[in-house]
C-alpha cells in the first residue's frame, strides 16, 4: 500500500494483524518489520490500543537486550515488531519461531531498503511459511522495491493513495473507499502483471 506519511497505513496494518491473531495460540502469528525503534514503538502502541489484553506483543529492536528478548519470546508473543536485521538475528538464534506466522507487515519498506535492509528482508522471507500474507506499506515506490516485490511475492496487488503512481507494468482498477470522515473517495488498486 502506497500512501503519504500520516495517512493511517500503520493503523490499517495493525487492524489487519489483530484480525488474523488467535489469542489461544501463544506462538508468533504476526511479524511487523519497521525501519527504526521509534516506528516499532508506534506500531506497538497502536496494536495495544486496538487489541485485546489477551494479545501479547513484543518489540525487538535493540541488540543490547537480546537476552531479555530471547526469554520473552520463549514465553510467547502473538505479535512481534522489530527491525529487519535484528529480527533476522533473533530468528537465527532460534528464539523466534516463524512456522505459525500468518501475516508479515513491512512498515515503511521504502525506508528500510534505502537504509540497507534489503538483504535482511530477503533472508527473512526464506524463513516464513509460503502461505504467509505479506503487506508492504510505503510512502513512495521506486525501482528496487518493485523488483523486490516481484521476486518475493506472488501476484502482488498495489493499492495507491497518492497523486502520482509510477508503476508502468500494471493494471489500474478504481475502487470506492471510505475515509475516516465517511466521505467516499476513489482509490486506485494496481494489480501487477507478470
Amino acid at each position: 500500500m502506497e500512501a503519504p506519511r500520516n495517512s493511517g497505513k500503520t493503523t490499517t496494518a495493525c487492524v489487519s494483524v489483530l484480525q488474523k491473531v488467535d489469542a489461544f495460540n501463544p506462538q508468533c502469528q504476526a511479524l511487523m518489520l519497521t525501519s527504526s525503534h521509534r516506528t516499532a514503538m508506534h506500531a506497538l502502541k497502536v496494536t495495544l490500543a486496538l487489541g485485546s489484553h489477551k494479545i501479547q506483543c513484543h518489540v525487538c529492536t535493540d541488540r543490547a537486550h537480546i537476552r531479555e528478548d530471547k526469554m520473552r519470546l520463549e514465553k510467547g508473543a502473538h505479535i512481534v515488531v522489530g527491525t529487519p536485521s535484528y529480527v533476522q538475528e533473533i530468528i537465527g538464534h532460534g528464539a523466534l519461531v516463524t512456522k505459525s506466522i500468518r501475516v508479515l507487515i513491512l512498515d515503511r519498506v521504502d525506508e528500510m531498503i534505502s537504509e540497507g535492509s534489503k538483504d535482511a528482508i530477503e533472508e527473512l522471507f526464506q524463513t516464513i511459511p509460503r502461505s504467509t500474507q505479506v503487506v508492504f506499506l510505503l510512502n513512495k515506490t521506486f525501482a528496487a522495491l518493485k523488483d523486490m516485490t516481484t521476486k518475493l511475492m506472488h501476484n502482488p496487488v498495489w493499492i495507491s493513495h497518492t497523486e502520482e503512481a509510477d508503476l508502468d507494468d500494471s493494471e489500474t482498477l478504481t475502487e470506492p473507499g471510505h475515509r475516516s470522515d465517511d466521505k467516499l473517495y476513489e482509490m486506485e488498486v494496481r494489480r501487477h502483471r507478470r
